[in-house]
């Protein structure tokens, strides 16, 4: 699911994935009586690519055996570290694996992967050696979430995975902030790869623009010397009146597994951190898009993506968008400059919330700037794009002629003699 929201400024402004490991046996015989345990990773929203492609290279895992009529439950997997090859080096190994991650194992120091310094990328065990299907149990129970984190745990009584009030985090590294959650029951004697469909805990944020103004190129650049980028800063609308608001940027949860296929995410924002700066995107390079000639229309698009926590429908929390940009004459290569042009966009419309982010959705922001924007030509002004309140001064006055009026000739006579 993904929201697009069109903003004009002022009316200006699963993936599948992964070959086998190294196998002790042939995977290709389903008679062999023993076969490890293996992965494959799914993304159920957003986009159709493999997780690897998408920088995610680890993910946590609880494995319980289960089903047997003589033989109580056992763990097979606590808080193991599956990691991909293009993450992790290990000679022979391909695809997702864990074998040989473990603390006292993972001594890996090669360029161009994790490293065993990097205590993001680290199992919290030990000791990770390959597990095999038990075929004494019916099922085995895997728990997983994304990215890998030694904070999270496992409750068996409840059949929960916990993540304490500031483990979940926003920010703009994917690799750390994206966070996602699965449960997968396999059938121990089919000894297949596990298949792990992850969904999102978080959102995640773009933001893009084009114009339509007439005769010009527009060039976004950044706002002030004191402020780069595009600034969004929180706003609660009352009325008529703006005032700062907040946003949660860490969060606790847990995921319960009452049906191991269908986990049910609870969030928890009791201990988690909020502030009230401003999200910070980068511009778009080069000039920013208008239509084609066939009325086709394209975006130019912020490089930077922003993975925010979830955040309490109770919240009233909207954006002011400040941004500032060039405008460039066509014809003469005239250009005038707008600081600080700003829009609110609400944190609700209708049934919707719209700056209020939820779980497992996209939010993308589409700004459109045209000739009646706000914001200054002034370059005296000073910038704030912690203002939560969005101007409403026109900024681009067309030069325009009232009138036009002639003087009456002057006249001047002046008599001459001629002499005969």
């Amino acid at each position: 699911m993904k929201n697009n929201i069109v903003i004009a400024f002022g009316a200006l402004l699963a993936l599948v994935g992964c070959s086998r490991q190294g196998l002790v046996v042939d995977p290709a015989d389903q008679n062999a009586k023993q076969l490890p345990i293996e992965f494959n990773v799914q993304k159920q929203n957003m986009t159709k690519a493999n997780l690897e492609d998408l920088k995610h290279y680890n993910f946590g895992v609880y494995a319980w055996k289960v089903g047997s009529s003589s033989l109580a439950d056992a763990k097979v997997m606590e808080n193991y570290l599956v990691g991909h090859v293009k993450g992790y080096y290990k000679e022979g190994a391909t695809g997702w694996f864990y074998e040989g991650l473990g603390t006292s194992e993972y001594k890996n120091t090669a360029d161009g992967y994790y490293k065993y310094t990097e205590e993001d990328f680290v199992s919290a065990n030990e000791n990770q050696y390959i597990r095999y299907w038990d075929l004494a149990y019916t099922n085995t129970n895997f728990y997983c979430y994304a990215p890998y984190n030694k904070a999270v745990t496992f409750s068996k009584d409840e059949n929960a995975l916990n993540f304490g009030p500031t483990v979940i985090k926003g920010g703009y590294d994917r690799t750390l902030c994206e966070y996602m959650y699965a449960g997968v029951q396999a059938i121990n004697a089919d000894k297949k790869p596990v298949d792990v469909p992850f969904k999102h805990m978080g959102a995640q944020v773009q933001i893009r623009f084009y114009e339509a103004i007439p005769g010009y190129k527009v060039e976004i650049i950044d706002l002030s010397d004191s402020y780069e980028g595009i600034q969004a800063a929180p706003a609660i609308k009352d009325g008529d009146a703006y005032t700062k608001g907040t946003y949660y940027t860490t969060q606790g949860a847990k995921v319960t597994f009452e049906t191991v296929d269908d986990p049910k995410y609870i969030p928890s924002w009791e201990g988690s951190t909020s502030v009230n700066t401003p999200l910070v995107f980068q511009i778009p390079g080069g000039v920013i898009k208008s239509k084609e000639d066939d009325g086709t229309q394209q975006f130019s698009e912020s490089p930077t993506l922003y993975y925010p926590v979830s955040q309490p429908k109770t919240s009233t929390t909207g954006l002011t968008f400040h941004v500032s940009y060039k405008v460039i004459a066509e014809d003469n290569d005239e250009v005038i400059t707008v600081r600080n042009a700003s829009v609110h966009v609400p944190y609700k419309s209708g049934d919707s919330f719209i700056t209020v982010w939820q779980p497992n959705v996209k939010y993308i922001y589409t700004f459109k700037i045209t000739k009646s924007t706000n914001g200054t030509t002034d370059p005296g002004v000073t910038v704030d794009p912690t203002e939560p309140t969005p101007g409403t001064a026109p900024s681009l006055y067309p030069i325009i002629f009232e009138s036009a009026t002639i003087e009456d000739y002057t006249t001047v006579e002046k008599t001459y003699t001629v002499s005969e």
